[in-house]
């Protein structure tokens, strides 16, 4: 299997989260190397995020379908720094190793042994994203926006981020932590499908973490308890499902 460098590092890069004081311990990335797809899974141990991502086999130069392989969470900290001066690398597999070469180096990566949930019978393909067909159904809002629009540093300055969202607008407003200063912002978006209204918070560090890998034109879909983004083309669906906040 052959695969540009900057190709498998932007795959780990999205997929994988990282570990932080507040989740020290986190399940491995369970990563499908399918007949028709690379599908990826990863839910964090405090259930705020799962990662569905989905990638059209034609991204590699050469594809083989492994199955299921796992890696822990430090797998894109061998990736970063290496391999940067080739155009493509392999990737070969043993029971219990990746083994992935360049023209001058050579990395065995030990896969991890630990369990990790795997979502193939539980999500479905919508046009947001990859969702659990009971999430699916309880869909309320949905926009399609520029990252970019989230993306302000006033925004970003806060605790959290509450989305106001309706047929007409969706706004996206933060506050100073004494609540003396409050900044709202009309979030312009491409389309949308509105069948209720509502108001939910995201914290600024989910936040952050979604707009480091997302790109571009991104759906935002609001249902009755967790929010969706999802970046999808003809390469790549990739679905972020972040756990909210109501706000009344």
């Amino acid at each position: 299997m052959k695969v540009e460098p900057n190709i498998l590092v932007g795959m780990l890069k999205s997929s994988i989260l990282r570990k932080t004081t507040r989740n020290p311990t986190i399940d491995p990335v369970a990563i499908n190397f399918d007949e028709d797809a690379v599908k990826i899974y990863q839910l964090d141990n405090t259930n705020v995020l799962l990662i569905l991502h989905k990638y059209n086999p034609s991204l590699f130069k050469e594809y083989k379908a492994f199955g299921l392989r796992k890696v822990s969470n430090d797998a894109l900290d061998y990736f970063l720094d290496s391999f940067k001066s080739d155009a493509e690398v392999s990737l070969d597999f043993t029971n219990d190793t990746l083994i992935v070469e360049g023209a001058r180096e050579r990395l065995k990566y030990k896969l991890s042994t630990a369990d990790a949930k795997i979502y193939d019978k539980e999500v479905k393909e919508t046009d947001v994203g990859l969702l659990p067909p009971k999430l699916a159904d309880s869909i309320t809002a949905s926009y399609l926006i520029d990252i970019n629009e989230i993306a302000s540093p006033v925004l970003l300055n806060g605790d959290e981020i509450i989305f106001t969202y309706n047929e007409k607008e969706l706004i996206a407003s933060v506050s100073s932590s004494s609540g003396s200063t409050t900044y709202d912002k009309k979030v312009g978006f491409i389309k949308n499908k509105v069948k209720s209204s509502g108001k939910v918070s995201l914290t600024t560090d989910m936040a952050r973490r979604l707009i480091d890998v997302l790109n571009g034109q991104v759906w935002i879909t609001f249902t009755s308890e967790p929010m969706v983004f999802s970046q999808i083309d003809k390469q790549r669906n990739l679905t972020f499902i972040v756990a909210t906040k109501a706000v009344v």
